[in-house]
């Protein structure tokens, strides 16, 4: 028994130190540590943290109360529907419509709070463009972005290392985490708040060029599979 425990011992160590020395392990744990960068340079955490708030500053469209809760409504629909039908339509396509998608709304967001605070124009006749461009964000976000990359970095890790690799992103997508939403409340305050918002748009574009260069589809692959293409 006790000569079990030390082959399992071994093996670990092994799979560990396998994700920084093999190149297919090094790659996937860069891939994985990238998907899980993405979700935050969408500023979804931000977004998420401030959306209360968020309805009260930018419209009088709608009610922070009411535009809160269609927010959540939304994004758990959302999510639901997205996790029925990744194996259907793909992990690349869903998360690139999700992501370009998510791109645009902050785009849109960001350009709208520009003009009306800092450029001085009068957008009150269409304040509605700020909750419609709130909640076009959570649906293209939870439709790909929020749970295909747990679900990619799953297939990417061989058993010994999966629950190592998806520790090391969990951690490391919490510290990005607080990072991402200190910036959007410093320079909310030190700056403006359409200025977040510019710049999570133009780190999400650059994360979508990133992500149609160097991620591949797993949907259907066996691990092996999955392997070779990290290998190349």
């Amino acid at each position: 028994l006790q000569e079990v425990f030390q082959t399992t011992e071994k093996q670990d160590d092994v799979s560990v130190l396998d994700a920084f020395k093999v190149k297919r392990n090094r790659k996937a744990l860069l891939i994985g540590l990238g998907l899980r960068s993405v979700q935050q340079f969408c500023g979804s955490t931000a977004i998420i943290f401030y959306c209360s708030s968020l309805f009260e500053e930018t419209s009088t469209f709608a009610s922070p109360s009411i535009g809160s809760i269609i927010f959540f409504s939304l994004q758990t629909i959302v999510a639901m529907f997205s996790s029925c039908v990744v194996d259907t339509v793909g992990r690349r396509p869903l998360f690139l419509v999700s992501l370009i998608g998510t791109t645009m709304t902050l785009f849109i967001l960001g350009l709208y709070l520009f003009l009306q605070n800092c450029a001085g124009i009068n957008l009150e006749p269409y304040s509605f463009i700020s909750p419609v461009a709130l909640f076009l964000n959570i649906i293209f976000f939870s439709s790909g972005v929020r749970n295909i990359p747990l679900l990619v970095i799953s297939e990417l890790f061989d058993s010994n290392f999966k629950p190592t690799a998806i520790c090391i992103a969990t951690i490391y997508y919490a510290l990005l985490a607080i990072l991402m939403t200190q910036f959007f409340r410093i320079t909310k305050e030190q700056i403006d708040i359409s200025f977040p918002f510019l710049v999570f748009g133009l780190l999400s574009l650059i994360s979508t060029l990133l992500f149609f260069l160097y991620v591949p589809e797993t949907k259907g692959k066996t691990l092996e599979e999955i392997q070779i293409l990290l290998e190349k």
